[in-house]
């Protein structure tokens, strides 16, 4: 059975650094689809010695429908995933979908790795391949990232009504 990209432990997660509303963390190491490489840290899809640079974004959506591969993922699953932070609409998927498949030289008609439910979302129905020990982290839980910021926003209110009611006190 071959790897695929796993969530890190608990441990991993909490040890990352705290990253800003809406970024991304890539997987580290490399996987195969077709004959493309994909280097996600480095925003890098590589064919036949060619490297193609990737924006983060359209990488978050390669990734996210990557690590779906065969399950079809819902417009509203791929933005929460990649924009969670951010009130996209579907032109921004659309338009991340379309570099995807000029880059992958992919008709959307005649689909290869990125197939369209009409209406629903996307599937990815490529291969994809892993060398072994290549991918050794995977994509925080975005949830795990709203989580720490929700927790410092309550805090911060927490904080905030705490000063405010010490001052009423005081009076």
């Amino acid at each position: 059975m071959e790897p695929s990209l796993q969530l890190p432990s608990p441990e991993a997660a909490t040890n990352a650094p705290l990253s800003t509303p809406g970024e991304m963390r890539l997987p580290a190491g490399k996987f195969c689809v077709g004959e493309f490489e994909v280097v996600p840290r480095r925003l890098e899809i590589s064919h036949h010695g060619q490297v193609i640079q990737i924006e983060p974004k359209v990488m978050g959506v390669f990734v996210d429908l990557v690590q779906s591969a065969g399950v079809p993922r819902t417009k509203r699953e791929i933005l929460q995933s990649v924009w969670p932070d951010v009130v996209v609409g579907d032109a921004v998927l659309s338009r991340a979908i379309s570099i995807l498949r000029h880059t992958l030289g992919e008709d959307a008609k005649h689909p290869c790795y990125i197939q369209t439910i009409p209406r629903v979302g996307y599937r990815f129905v490529g291969e994809v391949s892993y060398q072994a020990g290549e991918v050794t982290e995977a994509v925080v839980v975005v949830e795990e990232k709203h989580l720490n910021w929700r927790l410092l926003t309550l805090i911060g209110v927490l904080l905030l009504l705490a000063f405010v009611l010490g001052l009423l006190v005081s009076r």
